[in-house]
Parts: C-alpha cells; sequence; structure tokens
C-alpha cells in the first residue's frame, strides 16, 4: 500500500502498487497522480484511489499494458516467492497523464 503523493509530479518511469496484505486499505493515499506528467502507474486494485485528479487518465489495464510489467512482476515473485497467478487474479489499472495536459511540453520533449 502507497502512502499519500504516490507518483506526484512523475515525469517518466513506472510505478508499479501491488497493494498486497492491505486488509481493505485504499492502494493509495491522497493526492495520487498530482502533477504526474510522464510515465505510468500501475495500481493493483478493486477500486482506484478516491479524487484522482484532472490531469490523469485511469482504464483497467489491456493485455497490452499488463506485457509492459511482465519481467518486473517476474522478478517480484521470484524474489518474494508470490504465486504470479495469485498477483494476476486481481484487477489493475494503469494511470496516464492526460495528453491534454498544457504543462507537458515544459516538462518532456515532444
Amino acid at each position: 500500500v502507497a502512502g499519500s503523493f504516490l507518483g506526484e509530479y512523475q515525469a517518466g518511469g513506472v510505478i508499479v502498487v501491488l497493494g498486497l496484505h492491505r486488509e481493505n486499505q485504499p492502494i493509495a493515499g491522497y493526492f495520487c497522480g498530482t502533477g504526474m506528467h510522464g510515465g505510468k502507474m500501475y495500481l493493483r486494485c478493486r477500486k482506484l484511489p478516491k479524487k484522482l485528479p484532472g490531469q490523469i487518465v485511469a482504464e483497467k489495464a489491456t493485455e497490452e499494458d499488463m506485457a509492459q510489467i511482465d519481467a518486473e512482476l517476474d522478478a517480484f515473485c521470484r524474489i518474494f516467492d508470490k504465486k504470479k497467478e495469485e498477483i494476476l487474479a486481481e484487477s489493475f489499472y494503469v494511470l496516464t497523464p492526460n495528453t491534454k495536459n498544457p504543462y507537458k511540453q515544459l516538462y518532456t520533449y515532444n
């Protein structure tokens, strides 16, 4: 489980939150993705965090999305002796910056 400000001002890269052992807690705290203008966040959860900012697009992960983190999931399962099938049994969401974000050009090369 991640705390508040997860991915705040994320400019690139990938964040994966599996939410293991969360015992009915939200996957992330307040202000998830605030100021995000690059990269992706993968959240394994049944419900998205409340009040995501307008510059975030949140969608259910597609097979293509999941293929992008397959190696990371394999490594996690190997290192922490977890079963990948159990991790994949829960839904994943992908959060990306809204392409209409007017500040994107200030932080990333187009």
